[in-house]
C-alpha cells in the first residue's frame, strides 16, 4: 500500500511539473540574458530559416514573434464520405505542403517552398473537429496571398485525398482583428491544460503501477530481509498447526490471546520455544500459567529427558530472525515433535 500510494503521488507530482514547466519556459527563456535582445526584419527571419545554424532558445522565440504578426487564418470542417470527422491534423499540413498541392496553387510558390514548414500551421479543435489553418510568414501580404490561393484550391475539389470528403467553410481568410478574436484563438490553440480525464488516468496508471512495483518490492525486500516476514514461507506440513494473531498484534489483550493459542489443549505436556529478547512475557517466562508447559529460548536447551506431546513455536511478524526459526525447526522435526507455530 504505502509503494502504492508513493508512485501515484509520484505520477501525480510529474503531470502537474510537466505542465507548469510548459507553461513557465517561456517566462524563463525572457529572463535569461535579459540584456540580449533580437529584432530581426521579415527578410532577416527567412534567411534564417533557409540557413542550418542552430538557434538559440531566445532567437527562435523571437523569430516566431516575426512569423506570427498579422498572421492570417481560415476555419473549415472536414467530413469523411461515412460522415465522420475527419482529424488527423499532422496530416492534413502534410497534404498542404505536399508537391500536388503545390503544383494546383494559384500563386507563384517556387521561392517560399522550402519555407511552407514554418509558414503554415494547422491547429484542430478538438471538441468540435474544426480545422485552423494559419499563414504564419510576417508579411500581411504574403499571408493574405497564400491564404487566398490555399483557400481557392481547397474549395476547387482539386484535392485528390480530399475529393471523396466534404469542406465545410467557417470564414474566408482574414487576421485577427479584435482583442476578443484574439483571445479566443489563444484559448484555442494553447496546450491543453491537465483534466480531469488525466488526473483519473495517472491515479489509475499510478495504482496500478504502485501495486506492481509495491508488490515484487516487497518480495525482494523479503527474500533478503533477516526477520520473518508477514509472506514468509513457514514451511510447514500438513498436520502441523498455525495459530494466526497478527491482527490483534497492538491489542491489549494479545498477551492473554496468546497465552490461551498455547496453552489449549490443556493437559498436554509442550515446550514454548520463543527467540531471546522477541518476547516480554512474564507470565510464560515464569512459568505460572500452566504447570505442562515450560519456555525456551532454543530446542537444544530442553531436557534431553523430557517427553513432549507439543513444541509451540512464537514467532513474532519483523522481528524474530529466521535464522532462529529455521533452526528450531530443523530441530523440531528432526526429533518428530508435533509442532504448532503462533504467529504475532
Amino acid at each position: 500500500l504505502s509503494f502504492t500510494f508513493f508512485f501515484l503521488i509520484l505520477m501525480i507530482t510529474y503531470v502537474f511539473f510537466v505542465n507548469v514547466t510548459g507553461d513557465s519556459s517561456d517566462t524563463q527563456q525572457e529572463v535569461e540574458n535579459p540584456g540580449e535582445t533580437f529584432d530581426y526584419t521579415v527578410p532577416e527571419v527567412h534567411e534564417l530559416l533557409l540557413t542550418e545554424d542552430e538557434l538559440t532558445a531566445r532567437e527562435q522565440t523571437a523569430i516566431t514573434r516575426v512569423l506570427e504578426n498579422d498572421m492570417v487564418f481560415f476555419r473549415v470542417y472536414i467530413e469523411n464520405d461515412d460522415f465522420t470527422i475527419f482529424n488527423k491534423r499532422h496530416l492534413l499540413k502534410e497534404i498542404l505542403i505536399h508537391d500536388d498541392v503545390l503544383s494546383i496553387l494559384d500563386y507563384d510558390i517556387e521561392s517560399y517552398e522550402a519555407l511552407l514548414e514554418h509558414f503554415i500551421q494547422v491547429d484542430l479543435d478538438t471538441d468540435t473537429g474544426i480545422f485552423d489553418i494559419q499563414f504564419t510568414t510576417g508579411d500581411e501580404q504574403l499571408n493574405f496571398d497564400l491564404a487566398n490561393a490555399y483557400y481557392a484550391a481547397l474549395n476547387s475539389e482539386e484535392i485528390e485525398i480530399l475529393t471523396d470528403r466534404n469542406l465545410f467553410f467557417f470564414d474566408e481568410p482574414k487576421t485577427l482583428t479584435s482583442s476578443e478574436e484574439i483571445e479566443s484563438f489563444v484559448a484555442e490553440t494553447d496546450v491543453e491544460p491537465l483534466n480531469i480525464m488525466n488526473i483519473v488516468y495517472f491515479i489509475v496508471g499510478g495504482s496500478i503501477f504502485g501495486l506492481v512495483f509495491g508488490f515484487l518490492a516487497s518480495i525482494v525486500i523479503n527474500i533478503y530481509k533477516k526477520q520473518i516476514s508477514i509472506i514468509y514461507n513457514l514451511s510447514l506440513d500438513n498436520k502441523d498447526k498455525v495459530i494466526n494473531l497478527t491482527r490483534v498484534r497492538d491489542s491489549s489483550e494479545q498477551k492473554e490471546d496468546v497465552i490461551e493459542a498455547i496453552s489449549y489443549p490443556p493437559n498436554v505436556k509442550r515446550a514454548v520455544l520463543m527467540e531471546e529478547g522477541s518476547l516480554d512475557f512474564d507470565a510464560i517466562e515464569d512459568n505460572e500459567m500452566n504447570k505442562n508447559i515450560d519456555s525456551y529460548h532454543h530446542f537444544n536447551k530442553i531436557k534431553p529427558d523430557a517427553s513432549l506431546d507439543e513444541v509451540v513455536l512464537i514467532v513474532k511478524i519483523n522481528e524474530t530472525s529466521k535464522k532462529w526459526y529455521e533452526t528450531q525447526l530443523t530441530l523440531i522435526k528432526g526429533n518428530n515433535i508435533p509442532l504448532k507455530v503462533v504467529k504475532i
